[in-house]
C-alpha cells in the first residue's frame, strides 16, 4: 500500500490541485492531508485583512496568485472585511475545503483529511467524518496542538492532549502536532522544539505503524521512534511548493520527501 502524504496546505488552491495530480501519477492508495487547510488573508478587491501571517496583497500578486498563496475574495463590505475577517475566513476556507473534498470524490481519489489548529470548528461541516479503517488499517485523527503564541483555535494543555488521543492503539495516528523531540524543531519566538509530550508518550507505548504529522512547515523529514515511522512533508504552499512523502507500506514502511514547485 501506498500512502501520499501532505500537510498545512493554508487554503493554496494550486497546492492541493498538485496534491489530486500527484496522487494518480504516483500510484498512491490513499491522500493523507494532516491539518491547517485553512489560508491566511481575505480581501473584497479593495480592502485586505491577514489574520495570520504575513501580509498579501492581491493586487499584486492577480487572483490566481493570492489563491494559490492561500488567500480568499470574499463579497463582503469594505466595513466587514475590516470588523470581521476572522469570521470571514473561517466561512471561506470552509467553504473552499468543502469544493476540495467534492473534487476528490468525483475524482475517485481515496482520502483522510483533518483539522488542524489554524481550523476553525467550521472546518469540521466541510469534512468526512474522522474515523477511517483503510485496508486494514485503522486511522486515529489528533488535530489540536500545545498551546501557541498565536492563540490559534485548537490548542491545548498536554493533559487535555491526553485526554483526547485514543484510549487504544491504532495503526496509523494522524496528529497535526508532531511528538515532542522529533521533527518538531520551530524558527518562531527563538527557537525551540514545539511537539507534543503527550503524543509523543502515546506513541511510545502504543507503538502504531506510522505517525503522520505536520504543524512545523520547518522541520520536514522522516524518523523513528521506537517501530513507528514519524513522518512530516514540511510546508510550503503558501511560497509556490507543495512538499509531500510518499509513504509505502509494502515490507518495512519507508516515506521519501518530494516537492513540486507551482
Amino acid at each position: 500500500m501506498r500512502l501520499l502524504h501532505v500537510s498545512d496546505l493554508h487554503g493554496s488552491v494550486k497546492a492541493f490541485q498538485l496534491a489530486k495530480e500527484l496522487y494518480f501519477e504516483l500510484g498512491a492508495d490513499l491522500l493523507v492531508v494532516s491539518g491547517d487547510l485553512t489560508g491566511k488573508c481575505v480581501s473584497n478587491g479593495k480592502v485586505t485583512k491577514c489574520v495570520w501571517g504575513r501580509h498579501k496583497d492581491p493586487k499584486a500578486l492577480g487572483r490566481e496568485g493570492f489563491e494559490a498563496s492561500g488567500g480568499y475574495f470574499v463579497d463582503a463590505p469594505d466595513k466587514e472585511v475590516e470588523r470581521n475577517a476572522p469570521g470571514l475566513l473561517a466561512r471561506a476556507s470552509a467553504e473552499r475545503v468543502r469544493s476540495w473534498v467534492e473534487e476528490l470524490r468525483d475524482s475517485g481519489a481515496e482520502f483522510y483529511i483533518i483539522p488542524g489548529n489554524v481550523d476553525h470548528p467550521y472546518m469540521d461541516e466541510a469534512l468526512p467524518e474522522p474515523g477511517l479503517t483503510f485496508k486494514g488499517l485503522k486511522f486515529c485523527p489528533l488535530s489540536h496542538v500545545p498551546y501557541t503564541p498565536f492563540g490559534t483555535y485548537r490548542e491545548a494543555s498536554e493533559r487535555r492532549l491526553e485526554e483526547m488521543l485514543p484510549k487504544e492503539r491504532c495503526d496509523v495516528l494522524v496528529s497535526h502536532t508532531p511528538p515532542k523531540g522529533y521533527l518538531d524543531y520551530s524558527n518562531y519566538h527563538g527557537g525551540g522544539h514545539v511537539g507534543s509530550e503527550a503524543v509523543r508518550e502515546w506513541i511510545a507505548r502504543f507503538q502504531p505503524l506510522l505517525g503522520l504529522h505536520g504543524h512545523v512547515h520547518e522541520s520536514p523529514g522522516a524518523a523513528k521512534l521506537g517501530r513507528t515511522l514519524l513522518v512530516n512533508p514540511g510546508s510550503e504552499a503558501e511560497h509556490g511548493a507543495l512538499l509531500y512523502a510518499l509513504i509505502d507500506l509494502d515490507g518495512e514502511p519507508r516515506a521519501a520527501l518530494g516537492e513540486r514547485r507551482f
